[in-house]
């Protein structure tokens, strides 16, 4: 098991509830297990075929949240996006701290409305599990030591056709996520040099964030191919150096959700703490939403696909 802070502690453990018990939802219970402090008590989805997992697993499986109620101190919210904001909001009211996954909504109004539902009652946190890559890690130690711009290629295979989330939502947000929290508070210059859509749905992208100092070329698509994630520094002068976020070579036993969860039971105990905080995940997805509202407003002669090819 992970050796976290709150292990060594004289505290009751922290009953806990997975509320989606889909792919990720299942993931999260794995990384869970591995924390003593931790009671994973419940799973709520409304599929019979999870539930079933649910049971297999030993844990109670439930169809509501009403049937959740007053036994859990924290939720780890799992679903698709789009019902995130109904979901915490009922949590957050009454006082059960939340882990959302990434993004924290799909508008910026419902995330808005997220935050005040856990001003003074609850904590809430979201889900960029990015901050806890170790292969990310080694990338922006070596970028604090050089100058120079950064390129960054995310793909993954592609999802439900049904989905709400397009592919800045979904894939580009864990990435404009670290760049934000590198480069601090403030505004950068945007631009969208490539797009592709399929049926009406931005499936891939390139952007290009101007910093003061740095700039970034973020690129996300959806890929039937092996998914790759990779973070490429162009020092001036120097060859370009890259960086695997799939593979962890460091030796570290615990992965990217283990280190997450001990960072959010950390952050609801008052302690320092990596996670993203609400506030900042409403800052990446006010982003994101000027991105897409540039991808919108983009004319198709404008993109130069020949030069970044999706």
């Amino acid at each position: 098991m992970a050796d976290t802070p709150l292990a060594k502690l004289d505290i009751p453990s922290v009953r806990v509830a997975i509320v989606g018990f889909g792919k990720m939802g299942q993931l999260h219970l794995k990384a869970l297990r591995n924390l003593p402090e931790v009671d994973v008590i419940a799973a709520v989805d409304p599929d019979p075929a999870r539930r079933v997992i649910a049971d297999a697993l030993d844990i109670a499986s439930l169809p509501t949240l009403d049937d959740l109620m007053g036994a859990v101190d924290a939720a780890i919210v799992a679903t698709p996006s789009d019902p995130h904001a109904s979901i915490a909001i009922e949590l957050l009211n009454r006082g059960v701290d939340c882990l959302v996954e990434k993004p924290i909504a799909l508008d910026p109004n419902e995330a808005r409305l997220m935050l005040d539902a856990a001003a003074g009652a609850a904590v809430l946190a979201v889900g960029q599990s990015e901050r806890f890559n170790n292969g990310l890690d080694r990338a922006l130690e070596v970028m604090e030591g050089i100058g120079g711009d950064v390129t960054v290629l995310r793909t993954a295979r592609p999802g439900a056709d049904d989905s709400p989330a397009d592919v800045i939502q979904d894939l580009m947000v864990h990435d404009l996520d670290w760049v934000l929290r590198r480069e601090g508070d403030c505004t950068p210059a945007l631009k969208v040099t490539a797009l592709q859509h399929v049926a009406g749905r931005l499936v891939g992208a390139t952007c290009w964030l101007r910093f003061a100092t740095r700039s970034y070329q973020v690129t996300a698509r959806y890929d039937a191919a092996a998914p790759e994630r990779t973070v490429t520094l162009h020092p001036i002068g120097q060859p370009p150096r890259s960086f695997s976020l799939r593979h962890d070579s460091s030796g570290s036993n615990a992965d990217p959700l283990t280190r997450q969860a001990i960072a959010f039971l950390a952050h609801r105990r008052g302690l320092p703490s990596a996670i993203c905080t609400g506030e900042e995940a409403l800052q990446v997805l006010e982003l994101t939403e000027r991105l897409r509202q540039i991808c919108r407003l983009t004319e198709p002669m404008e993109l130069r696909l020949e030069s970044y090819p999706l």
